[in-house]
């Protein structure tokens, strides 16, 4: 293979912010190499507007102007097709290692503010193609619309904002190269938002030798047991059982989970309630069962329920998934609560009729409040991704964007640095970031305090509601 054959693989590999989303009732988003490769031909075409460097995308440090959408046209999330993700006509994007940045942009009232300061340079990995991307895959353009947002309201204290983002396609081993070539090569200070929910420890020893903090992420448990790692949100354990918790409030008894055989995650949902987590939340548990994400039905599983009387139903997988288990039990006329939460929650299963009245548990603010805080996220997706199909993923990458600005509040006008990042997240005491996250607090050099307050969403009439708006519930 010559050099240009390998940098070409290399690429289709590792394709970022290129997101194909193609869903059906049936199965879950599939990638195939064609796809990648022409996502791949599109970024090249792109690369003169978004910016592109080495093997992962880049964009920032200038905004779009305001009403410029940064998504593409196509069908609404669960009705077939691809809904495309346009690249952002962002024009002159400085190149790494640039040390000002100049950028005036509409701000909110037809304003001007201006970017002066040095880029703030940051990387994001995720699995964002594959079965997992039908939970993960909306999280880039959550990140790119904070981006864009906070670049045209003058950036971080004027430092404007540019991020790397790198797809890991679930292998631990490119997860890792992945982050090394963002911190050695790309010069990130901090990685943001990542959303690997199936190789969340690959990098973080790495990232603990450099002592490179994570600003945000998916939140599975790792994130609560590494001093590099800061979460925007609640502990995972404890907004497990805040979903189960919320259905016994309405009346729930009998517990069954459902949990995937694809990620360490999924049997710890189940050990959780297991080892005193439904006892915990006021539920009986009846009933577990392991399952596929690839499975071609769930009639077993839900027949084996029903005769338990489970009437709280936890399908801890991805959000085909869990619509695929509605739709089985529907069929032999079996109506549990649906309960789950975090990241697997996407905003079209308000959509599916089986699903109505899924009460669901979040690390971070339900994505359809309008509260406090909520209000700049949502003119946000109105300003740049309209058509966005919303998802707890989105909500998540723009909670962790605010957390990174919270911390940098105070950082002065010169080059902004790893330090300056550690320093500012280690000095939040008890901020809930307007409402965005429960009450965060960070330890210099220990994991951060687990929280033991959540949020509700609930699918109410086939839309997402918040039932208690911003506020948490909280565990005793």
């Amino acid at each position: 293979m010559n050099k240009a054959s390998t940098a070409r693989t290399t690429q289709v590999r590792m394709v970022a912010l290129m997101v194909i989303l193609s869903s059906s009732a049936g199965c879950g988003i599939r990638v195939d190499h064609e796809a990648v490769v022409r996502a791949a031909d599109r970024l090249d075409a792109a690369a003169t507007t978004v910016g592109r460097s080495g093997d992962q995308v880049a964009w920032g440090a200038e905004a779009p102007a305001a009403g410029q959408s940064l998504g593409g046209p196509g069908p609404s999330h669960g009705k077939g097709g691809t809904a495309g993700l346009a690249q952002p006509s962002v024009a002159g994007v400085p190149r790494r290692g640039t040390s000002t940045s100049t950028t005036v942009t509409a701000g909110r009232g037809g304003g001007t503010q201006a970017t002066a300061g040095a880029p703030i340079l940051l990387g994001n990995v995720g699995t964002y193609s594959g079965p997992a991307g039908s939970s993960t895959a909306s999280g880039p353009t959550g990140l790119r619309v904070w981006v864009a947002w906070t670049n045209a309201h003058g950036g971080i204290n004027g430092h404007p904002v540019r991020v790397f983002v790198g797809d890991d396609q679930a292998d631990p081993a490119l997860t890792r190269s992945i982050v090394q070539d963002m911190v050695e090569n790309k010069h990130v200070v901090a990685m943001i938002g990542n959303l690997i929910p199936l190789t969340a420890t690959a990098p973080v020893g790495y990232l603990e030798s450099k002592g490179i903090p994570v600003v945000g992420g998916d939140l599975s448990p790792i994130y609560h047991h590494s001093p590099m790692l800061f979460p925007q949100g609640t502990y995972f354990d404890n907004m497990v059982i805040g979903g189960a918790q919320a259905a016994a409030a309405v009346g729930g008894k009998t517990l069954g989970v459902l949990y995937c055989a694809e990620a360490a995650a999924c049997s710890q949902e189940k050990d959780i309630f297991a080892k005193g987590g439904a006892d915990r939340a006021g539920l009986a548990l009846a009933y577990t069962a392991q399952v596929s994400l690839a499975q071609p039905d769930f009639t077993a599983e839900c027949l084996n329920a029903k005769s338990r009387k489970v009437d709280v139903l936890d399908v801890v997988a991805d959000a085909n998934t869990i619509g695929r288990v509605a739709n089985a039990c529907e069929r032999q006329q079996y109506h549990p609560r649906f309960i789950g939460g975090g990241l697997p929650i996407t905003g079209d299963l308000a959509s599916k009729p089986n699903l109505e009245g899924m009460i669901v548990s979040q690390n971070w603010f339900p994505w359809s409040s309008l509260q406090g805080a909520a209000a700049d996220f949502q003119a946000a997706l109105s300003q740049y991704a309209g058509n966005l199909p919303n998802s707890s993923a989105v909500a998540a990458e723009w909670t962790a964007g605010q957390l990174l600005r919270r911390a940098l509040n105070g950082v002065g006008p010169g080059a902004v640095t790893t330090g300056d990042i550690l320093k500012g997240l280690w000095s939040i005491k008890g901020d809930n970031l307007g409402g965005l996250a429960p009450s965060l607090t960070f330890l210099r050099g220990k994991a951060a305090p687990q929280s033991k307050c959540y949020f509700i969403a609930m699918i109410k009439n086939h839309r997402w509601t918040a039932p208690i708006g911003n506020g948490t519930r909280c565990l005793s």
